[in-house]
């Protein structure tokens, strides 16, 4: 996720852009990134091991021609959903 504030004009305005993908490996034939599902269980073993292999699989998982991500690396439903509040709350 990015988020980005631009201000301008008198009186000043500040408008907020954000943007953020939603990743899954559940359809990539990978193993899962993290041992747990709720946020607070996951440890700092789970983000070096997540980290390590999107950072590896970029040019895989995103769609360079048609934007996006690649449909095996797509969220489901659930977790669109779940990541759509968090994009929000960002």
């Amino acid at each position: 996720m990015l988020k980005r504030m631009v201000c301008s004009d008198n009186p000043e305005k500040c408008f907020t852009h954000k943007i953020g993908y939603c990743i899954s490996n559940e359809n990539s034939g990978q193993d899962p990134y993290f041992s747990h599902i709720l946020n607070w269980e996951i440890g700092h073993n789970d983000l070096k091991q997540a980290y390590t292999m999107l950072k590896g699989s970029w040019n895989d998982i995103f769609d360079t021609e048609n934007g996006g991500i690649q449909d095996e690396w797509a969220c489901g439903e659930d977790d669109t959903l779940i990541f759509k509040d968090a994009l929000i709350a960002f």
